[in-house]
């Protein structure tokens, strides 16, 4: 038993020292190149100073020696900007999904919106609607048999409806889609109002049934 666990404990030590060792490797890396970006901002910085000097000595009037000053200035500049983008890439980008998405941006996957945070977790949030297209102009809608309306539920006192209006299709007046649109039916009412009577209604409290949304 004491033989397993001095195992163990030889194993977790030499672990620790591995990764202690490969960030001190790491560290040293990342001072090397932070190094080499100082090195090269200030060569960069003293040809700007002799191109000033060679440029200001061949001035004979004030206007020339203004536009050395101004060609010194962006060339100062040039080289800031270089020291800057040498150093963010000394610091390695790490992102999530084996570094193939980018720290804050935002994928789909399935029916969901993901992003990838700084702390290389994904967090994800469900899509209303599936990440499907249900924006369809009304008219179309209307030609092809939908019924063009937003997505209202509650007691017929007090009927809540969303801002944006949809395509909506089948329910119990058997509305249909355009040519190359699904009905969509397991979608999420985009209504702030979750808990209320159940049942989808027109503004006037007529009772759709179960009805979906136009979607592609």
């Amino acid at each position: 038993m004491k033989k397993e666990i001095l195992i163990i404990v030889s194993i977790i030590v030499l672990c620790t020292l591995f990764v202690n060792a490969l960030s001190l490797e790491e560290r040293d890396t990342l001072k090397n190149c932070r190094s080499i970006c100082r090195l090269e901002y200030k060569n960069s910085s003293q040809n700007c100073k002799i191109d000033y000097n060679l440029c200001n000595e061949n001035c004979t009037n004030l206007a020339c020696k203004k536009e050395c000053s101004l060609l010194r200035s962006q060339c100062m500049e040039n080289s800031i900007q270089s020291y800057k983008s040498c150093k963010s890439n000394c610091t390695p980008q790490v992102g999530c999904l084996n570094n193939t998405i980018k720290i804050n941006e935002k994928f789909t996957q399935g029916c969901d919106v993901c992003q990838c945070n700084k702390n290389n977790k994904i967090r994800c949030v469900k899509d209303n609607f599936c990440n499907l297209n249900v924006s369809l102009p009304e008219q179309n809608c209307l030609q092809s048999g939908g019924f063009y309306n937003a997505l209202c539920n509650g007691p017929y006192f007090d009927i809540v409806c969303s801002q944006q209006k949809f395509c909506i299709c089948e329910g119990n007046f058997n509305y249909t889609c355009p040519e190359n649109y699904t009905c969509l039916k397991n979608f999420t009412s985009p209504n702030k109002r979750q808990t209320t009577i159940e049942g989808w209604k027109t503004l006037s409290g007529y009772k759709l049934g179960n009805i979906g949304v136009c979607a592609n």
